[in-house]
């Protein structure tokens, strides 16, 4: 009769070392895979803010040569204003017979 109580806690002691060794895999695949799934995610990340840079300098550039081309119009109107003006001073406006009326 010893011999039950001690063959049941002989398997008792087998199953819990199974069960634990069984546990203990698990938990170490859940985390790897954790760790992998947070690498993926953060490299996804740094792709998408490298991504988000460049589009942001590429339209900060953008903005700058837009600006210099207004930058111009506006030279180039105050130009043509300026020479329009000196030219109005030297213009004779002949009377028509509609100009009387």
């Amino acid at each position: 009769m010893n011999s039950i109580p001690k063959a049941l806690q002989e398997e008792y002691e087998r199953a819990k070392k199974e069960v634990s060794k069984d546990l203990n895999k698990e938990f170490e695949y859940k985390t790897a895979l954790a760790e992998k799934d947070y690498a993926n995610t953060t490299d996804r990340l740094n792709d998408k803010i490298e991504a988000l840079t460049k589009k942001l300098e590429k339209s900060n550039q953008l903005n700058v040569t837009l600006q210099e081309k207004l930058d111009k119009a506006y030279i180039e109107i105050k130009e043509l204003a300026t020479k329009t003006v000196e030219t109005a001073g030297t213009v004779k406006f002949i009377k028509t017979s509609t100009d009387n009326e």
